[in-house]
């Protein structure tokens, strides 16, 4: 699991879509989603149980959290879907349920985190999954690994189907054919 590219300016937006472009043809197709900042989780389903949750970690080795991410209450542990399926997402804290912890950890004596993310990330990776399930973690799920032998072509559709297996998506999302639509 790598991290996105950032583009900061419409003339990089507009290098990434010709790019695109020339690369795939003038009939590709881009999906507009807001991006979540939280903690990058794979989870892997074998005929539709969850038998393995990782985060990121270098980019090619993650840390296993399964244990952990199982007391999230957005993350189904059984799908309906036969043989394997990978799919990724992210691990975050809404800031409501940051603003609680963090008052929690003040009035206990303890350091406050930092911001969101460092919260979502942190907890997922503690050891001791106690307090998982009082943290209010969420999920948004965006990806499926391998989709076209899932007989997806398009991550508008890969969409659809998580959202068909129950898994939290992200409903602000559109799809663009040109610069324009996406500028």
């Amino acid at each position: 699991m790598l991290s996105l590219a950032k583009a900061y300016s419409q003339g990089d937006v507009n290098k990434f879509y010709n790019d695109c472009v020339a690369k795939v043809g003038k009939d590709v197709s881009f999906s507009l989603e807001p991006k979540i900042d939280g903690a990058s989780i794979s989870l892997h389903y074998q005929d539709g149980i969850l038998v393995r949750a990782v985060t990121r970690g270098t980019g090619l080795i993650g840390n296993d959290v399964t244990n952990n991410i199982k007391e999230i209450n957005d993350i189904p542990k059984v799908i309906d879907f036969e043989g394997n399926l990978e799919v990724r997402g992210e691990i975050y804290l809404p800031k409501s349920e940051f603003k609680k912890i963090n008052e929690s950890r003040l009035k206990n004596g303890e350091k406050p985190f930092a911001n969101p993310r460092n919260a979502a990330s942190g907890s997922i990776q503690q050891l001791d999954n106690k307090n998982i399930k009082e943290r209010n973690l969420s999920a948004i799920i965006y990806d499926v690994v391998d989709p076209l032998e899932n007989g997806i072509k398009k991550q508008t559709e890969a969409i659809k189907m998580l959202n068909k297996l129950g898994f939290p998506i992200n409903t602000y999302i559109q799809e663009a054919f040109d610069f324009e639509q996406i500028w």
